[in-house]
């Protein structure tokens, strides 16, 4: 047989390049078994995952309307790119298969033009096409072509040329886009349709075989693997098996046809291989539709094939005009096939071959004919409990590889069996595109992503993935630097994916590579819960890396904690998209940060409208998996100014920054006091706190808090001491007798009152024993009201029978609170800046600058002793020195901010920090050497050491702006607007008017004055006069007739000795003309006009732009400044060292503790770390169940938008069901008319019997 094989070569003007196809010549009796194993082996045809064999005519077809071929081409090729299928026909260049080889010609183009495109080695891999022809010899056109000699190979060559003219009739060119060709000699129709329907089952069972033996490719095939079909099935064939569900499934596919057609797709179902017929594609496929929907779910189907029987006869007559003319043995066969066919499909109860995809439907088409192949190969299957467990992995990975979720839902997993999905079609489902439904159905089956996940299994997702390129060329190209076709190794995953998570989210030692593959052994290292949740988030990574938006929402959906990962999912698209040089997909990846941003605030949206506790829990908790950050602080890191606007946030923003104390509001009526002016007159002179500053109770769940956290303790016991009395988890709290009930206080006054009214009575019996009582309750509220006073004063006041903070306490909260920080460093920054002008304006040279500063103190070297002509200039002012130590604190507060933020790895105004504080260490310097100890080097002078001053006065003082002012609601969004329409539209104008400038200011100074000799007084002229043009009309006034230049005038008359370009013997005199006017006008024009016009333009589009999002700006900027000031010392500079020598005290204890080994035992004694909570299982359950609900409202939602397009679907179902309802009364009226007119007949002939027998 090897010796008859050949290849053809087809030669065209259309064609791009020539190709050599395998074929090979073969007679109706071959045996199939060599033809098989030799199209196998010798044609290296890899083992399919589907065969699907078309049945249409050579001769009976008929051309499509055009959307009916598009969706054609479009439902194949997407059977052809989803799994490796086999597709066979008639091999010919006509109809069906016409549109067939269209599609994949197209296809090939595609495939061509992204292989030009590809970045990396091992991107996408596509499947291979198989199209095999199987045709007869006596159709082929150009048929001596194939009498050839072999060629210089040795192999038989071929070729046919398909431009030269037309196929002579009855021949019909081979389609050149097959892959394969076996031409049959010496064939009728009917021995070819034999012929082909045992050859495809012989290679359905060949490759079942293979299959089964879990090899995928034949002996010789590629060494190229394919991910689609490289699955490892069950290890014991079955090779007597011809059943689908045992193999490789084959499915014939009916469109049009004729007599033969009919006879295939018969011999289809008695060899019960499933069967889609195409109705609305015309001729045979319409008729079986139409004996098939006649008989279909019918009580008595003899009788009804025996009813149907004459329309079958008439219609075959009418679509077929030669079998009217043919003889009626040929139409009885062949509407004897089609009623054998119906009896066979209805022979079995558990498995139908016949299924029908109805192109007159709206529901129906042709681009999704894969589903229709889908129930056909599952309507077929017949489930064994032997075999059940394969069965259903194989249809899985059916549906998998043609991305039919829904039919997966409805078809496997919705049966009575449990289905257990392996490893390999979820690694399957997630390195596929557009499977993200699938990863979701198969997570809602309970799949433990932990058990599947090593860090070997995460570096295979990432090498092998489909559609590499967005992470080839945004994460490894433009982020780490990496050439294309870089292989990634171990090295990634273990360092480069973390120092990548740090990169976009500060987030450090997210992935463990190691703990991944212990999980996935099963050996834990924590709780198996803790395994999964670790796993899903390396997979959230992996597919945020990927760029797949849609599959990370999918793993979103099963997280335990979804706002603090749609947070961090946020921030890393937001981290992307800085990487990403394609402004389109930047845009895109920005509105997927975006959305995964709004996605956490509306579950946090939920969580507050439903439990405001649970909300705030959620947002004070810190998480180890994210590097033990509060997802306030992920959203700040990530800089989602959208979650922390979010109401819920603000309000916990508030809290933090009241801290633990709430001032007090006026009283309607009242005058209303200012609340700055409250809390500082509380923290400085302490009493008014008693009246305008409420502080929480020790019993209520605010004061738990504060006592557990160490920061108060129960009255009459000293805050320094607390660290002292911590009592372990049995033992109660420590109560004070001040801590008593309410009822034990009514009781004792109860008794007093009963006991002084006894007393009264025998003192004074005089007096009614009502008097009396009123009396002694007067006496009882007033003395109550003293000792309340003084409890309220010294110890806390009772409220309701809970005991207050003690009077310690209480000023050691207000002074600790944020607001009161905030109120206080500003109030002494004011304080500093009046300093600062003070200083600023006192004279440096004055001689009686002693007289104006009473306090001096003398000079530090003995030249000052020496020459007291220079005492003045060497003396040191106190003044300077305590402004010196106060800038000193206030820059030493700067650096060891800027150090805990380097600290917690927040770099986001890295390099603002580090310019500021070179600056203020510069000042410093040059303030210490110049002011305090009046040392002028020779370039510095006293009004250098002015201009230091003053430049020191402006640059704190606008730093006054960016520090205090942001916590107003007033002037917060206002700063927000001021500082875009500065930053960014005033710059923008400087850089549009800047040529203009520079060309008017050039201009008009050469026109006005051309001989001035050229100098920096010229240049600073012209400087001067064209940038204060922005404000002044200065160029106006030198328009004008000096009388001093008039006298002047250079004679006309007079002789020039030298060059002269002006009109006035004095260069300093304007020159005024015609050029004057035009240069200043056009200068004035443009720069009056039109550039400032220009600018109030951009500050209203900059206004109306930022209207929106003014506001969440500054909520975002308001959090930044209250953590600021949360994390500052108590008290500001000056005194601020106090703090830092407390603190340095502190820090040599904790190291001479470390030292002794009493530094983890004081550590565990720690109230703080004692009373931390941490997540428990119900608030994992709790805030999957949100997330659940927050999906279903989503697509409840998405669904109401789609109801008006539902409800035009469904009328026009309506409509086609009327329709359908209408047709088919029609052929009933038109069958009561043709039984009317045989009864007639029936009639008339009884009638005429007795008629004729009566002679």
């Amino acid at each position: 047989m090897e010796n008859l094989a050949g290849v053809i070569k087809f030669t065209a003007d259309n064609m791009a390049a020539e190709e050599e196809k395998p074929y090979i010549p073969v007679f109706c009796d071959v045996s199939l078994k060599t033809l098989a194993e030799f199209m196998l082996d010798r044609w290296k045809m890899k083992v399919p995952d589907v065969m699907i064999s078309i049945v249409t005519g050579v001769y009976h077809n008929k051309n499509w309307p055009e959307d009916y071929a598009i969706a054609f081409q479009a439902g194949l090729t997407k059977v052809i790119n989803t799994s490796h299928a086999w597709i066979l026909t008639h091999g010919f260049h006509t109809g069906v298969v016409k549109l067939l080889g269209e599609a994949v010609r197209d296809e090939l183009d595609r495939r061509t033009v992204r292989k030009t495109r590809t970045v990396r080695r091992y991107n996408k891999r596509v499947s291979q096409i198989t199209l095999v022809g199987i045709c007869t010899d006596s159709l082929v056109n150009e048929l001596e072509a194939f009498q050839g000699g072999e060629g210089s190979s040795g192999r038989r060559r071929v070729e046919l040329d398909l431009g030269v003219e037309k196929p002579a009739r009855q021949k019909f060119n081979l389609d050149v886009y097959h892959t394969h060709y076996v031409i049959v000699n010496g064939s009728t129709s009917k021995s070819l349709v034999t012929f082909r329907t045992d050859l495809e089952k012989e290679l359905q069972r060949f490759s079942s075989c293979r299959k089964n033996f879990g090899n995928g490719y034949t002996e010789n095939s590629s060494d190229e693997d394919d991910t689609h079909s490289a699955v490892p099935l069950r290890p014991t064939p079955d090779p007597s098996a011809s059943r689908s569900q045992m193999g490789v499934p084959l499915v014939a596919l009916m469109l049009q046809g004729g007599p033969y057609e009919i006879l295939q797709v018969w011999t289809y179902i008695k060899n019960r291989t499933p069967v889609v017929v195409v109705k609305g594609s015309g001729l045979a496929a319409d008729l079986f539709a139409y004996v098939y929907e006649e008989t279909n779910e019918s009580g008595d189907l003899e009788k009804d094939l025996a009813n149907i029987t004459p329309e079958i006869l008439k219609r075959l007559e009418t679509m077929f005009p030669k079998m009217k003319q043919g003889s009626d043995e040929d139409r009885q066969e062949c509407c004897q096939k089609l009623l054998d066919c119906m009896r066979l499909d209805s022979a079995q109860e558990d498995e139908h071959y016949i299924t029908i995809l109805d192109l007159t439907r709206a529901s129906s088409d042709l681009a999704d004919i894969d589903l229709y192949i889908l129930k056909a190969i599952f309507g077929s299957q017949k489930t064994r409990e032997v075999d059940w467990k394969e069965q259903i992995r194989r249809d899985l990975m059916l549906t998998l590889q043609w991305n039919r979720p829904d039919f997966a839902r409805e078809e496997i997993m919705n049966r009575s069996i449990k289905v257990k999905v392996d490893k390999d079609i979820f690694r399957l489902a997630l390195i596929m595109k557009n499977r993200e439904d699938f990863v979701d159905l198969i997570l809602h089956q309970g799949f433990k992503t932990h058990k599947f996940l090593s860090h070997r299994a995460l570096i295979d997702l990432f090498c092998h993935a489909e559609d590499t390129e967005f992470f080839a060329v945004n994460v490894l190209g433009n982020l780490m630097g990496y050439v294309p076709g870089t292989v990634i190794g171990e090295r990634f995953v273990l360092e480069d994916l973390n120092w990548i998570i740090v990169t976009f989210t500060r987030v450090e030692r997210f992935i463990n590579a190691y703990e991944l593959s212990t999980n996935s052994c099963g050996i834990y290292s924590t709780e198996p819960s803790v395994a999964e949740r670790k796993s899903l988030n390396a997979l959230i990574v992996w597919s945020t890396l990927m760029g797949r938006h849609e599959l990370t929402k999918v793993f979103w959906k099963y997280v335990e904690d979804p706002i603090t990962t749609a947070i961090f999912v946020s921030a890393m698209w937001n981290g992307l998209s800085r990487f990403c040089r394609e402004p389109e997909l930047e845009k895109d990846i920005r509105i997927w940060g975006r959305e995964f941003g709004v996605m956490g605030m509306d579950v946090l949206n939920m969580a507050y409208k439903e439990s405001i506790d649970r909300a705030f829990g959620l947002l004070d908790r810190e998480f180890p998996d994210f590097g033990r950050r509060t997802p306030v602080q992920l959203a700040y890191d990530a800089r989602n100014r959208w979650f922390l606007a979010h109401p819920c946030c603000q309000k916990w923003i508030n809290r933090l920054y009241m801290g633990h104390i709430q001032i007090a509001s006026a009283h309607p009526g009242s005058m209303r006091i200012p609340d700055f002016i409250k809390i500082l007159l509380s923290a400085f002179l302490i009493f008014p706190m008693y009246f305008w500053i409420h502080f929480p109770s020790l019993d209520s769940h605010h004061g738990r808090v504060i006592r557990r956290r160490g920061t108060v303790t129960t009255p009459g016991h000293s805050v320094l001491t607390v660290m002292k009395e911590v009592d372990s988890k049995d033992i109660p709290l420590r109560t004070t007798p001040s801590r008593v009930s309410r009822q034990d206080t009514m009781g004792s006054e109860a008794s007093l009152m009963g006991s002084s009214q006894n007393k009264s009575f025998i003192d004074d019996p005089g007096k009614t024993w009502l008097m009396q009582l009123q009396e002694d309750q007067q006496k009882s509220m007033k003395n109550e009201s003293r000792r309340r006073l003084v409890r309220r004063i010294f110890f806390g006041a009772m409220t309701g029978g809970q005991t207050q903070f003690s009077l310690v306490d209480r000023v050691y909260l207000l002074w600790t609170a944020p607001v009161t920080k905030f109120w206080t460093f500003q109030f002494f920054y004011w304080m500093y800046l009046l300093l600062f002008s003070y200083v600023t304006l006192l004279p440096v040279c004055s001689k009686d600058f002693k007289a104006l500063i009473p306090l001096r103190l003398r000079g530090i070297n003995s030249m000052n002793e020496t020459n007291p002509q220079n005492d003045e200039s060497g003396s040191i002012s106190s003044v300077d020195v305590i402004l010196w130590i106060w800038t000193a604190l206030i820059a030493s507060e700067i650096f060891f901010r800027n150090y805990q933020l380097i600290r917690a790895r927040q770099f986001s105004n890295f390099m603002t920090n580090i310019i500021e504080m070179g600056l203020m260490l510069g000042f410093l310097i040059a303030y210490f050497m110049v002011r305090v100890l009046s040392y002028q080097p020779n370039l510095v002078n006293a009004y250098n050491a002015r201009v230091l001053m003053s430049v020191g006065l402006i640059y704190f003082s606008y730093r006054l702006i960016g520090i205090f002012f942001p916590i107003s609601d007033t002037l917060g969004p206002m700063l927000v607007r001021i500082k875009y329409m500065i930053g960014v539209d005033f710059l923008n104008y400087l850089k549009m008017i800047l040529p203009f400038l520079l060309a008017g200011g050039i201009t008009v100074q050469a026109i006005l004055y051309p001989d001035r000799q050229l100098s920096w007084e010229v240049l600073r002229t012209a400087f001067h006069r064209s940038f204060f043009s922005l404000f002044l009309s200065q160029p106006i006034y030198e328009l004008a007739y000096l009388p001093e230049c008039e006298a002047n005038r250079w004679d006309p008359n007079e002789p020039k000795h030298y060059c002269r370009a002006g009109d006035y013997v004095n260069e300093n005199c304007a020159t005024i003309g015609f050029w004057s006017y035009i240069m200043v006008i056009q200068f004035m024009v443009i720069l009056k006009l039109v550039l400032a016009t220009l600018l109030f333009a951009l500050f209203t589009a900059t206004q109306l732009r930022i209207e929106s999002e003014a506001d969440s700006i500054w909520k975002f900027k308001r959090y930044s400044v209250v953590m600021e000031f949360a994390s500052r010392p108590a008290v500001p500079p000056p005194f601020s060292i106090i703090h830092y020598l407390v603190s340095g005290v502190k820090y040599v204890v904790r190291g001479i503790r470390r030292k002794c080994g009493r530094g983890e035992e004081h550590r565990k004694m720690d109230p703080r770390v004692r009373g931390r909570r941490s997540f428990r299982h119900d608030d994992f359950h709790y805030w999957k169940g949100l997330v659940r609900e927050y999906l279903r409202q989503r697509e409840k939602t998405k669904r109401e938008e789609l109801a008006a397009h539902r409800t035009l679907d469904k009328l026009v179902q309506i409509h086609e069901s009327l329709n359908f309802q209408t047709t088919g009364l029609r052929h009933l009226k038109q069958r009561m008319g043709d039984l009317e007119a045989i009864v007639g007949k029936l009639s008339a002939s009884v009638a005429a019997r007795p008629a004729a027998a009566a002679p």
